[in-house]
């Protein structure tokens, strides 16, 4: 319901509104543009204001929950094992770790693609995934970059792919339309 917006006209200026602010100023007969740089949002059915400090501190919250100590050491032992597999590789020239630890990958990031709505189905995945995979790979065996996280970097190579192929969709639809004789 955020994302629908209304479009008002107020001393003749035109100006769109989302309705969360349109229900809060309505209910508390407060007239729109008099909110100023605070964030509507709406919560367990109740609409709150909030500054940006205290939104951005909802929004962290809501993406990433805080972690315990022993989380937070675990995941700084997972970083710390797989860049040690990285300079074993810089030192023997033997990459089979690092695919294999690369390959344990594929269920999450498989999981990531379906959760952004990359796509869902399960032979554009597998293709998906070989282009991430191969593209990881290439990057440390080539040292090309810094795999710090490979979820993380994965799932940038993911966005990525995804965002190259609507690029190129687009551009073939237009050249498609420019051609089009009327």
């Amino acid at each position: 319901m955020a994302d629908i917006f209304y479009m008002m006209t107020i001393q003749k200026k035109q100006r769109a509104i989302c309705v969360n602010r349109l229900m809060y100023a309505v209910s508390h007969h407060i007239n729109p543009n008099k909110l100023g740089r605070v964030w509507v949002v709406s919560l367990n059915g109740r609409i709150e204001l909030k500054t940006r400090y205290d939104f951005l501190e909802l929004a962290r919250s809501k993406i990433k929950p805080q972690m315990t100590s022993k989380e937070v050491v675990q995941c700084n032992l997972n970083a710390l094992d797989w860049l040690q597999k990285v300079k074993l590789y810089y030192d023997t020239e033997d990459i089979t770790d690092i695919a294999l630890e690369l390959s344990k990958y594929k269920k999450r990031i498989c999981a990531y693609i379906v959760k952004r709505k990359f796509t869902n189905r399960p032979q554009m995945l597998e293709e998906v995934w070989s282009y991430i995979y191969e593209e990881t790979l290439c990057t440390i065996a080539e040292r090309k970059g810094n795999v710090l996280e490979p979820f993380s970097y994965m799932s940038r190579v993911a966005a990525s792919y995804f965002s190259k192929i609507r690029r190129m969709k687009r551009t073939v639809f237009q050249f498609d339309e420019a051609r089009d004789i009327y």
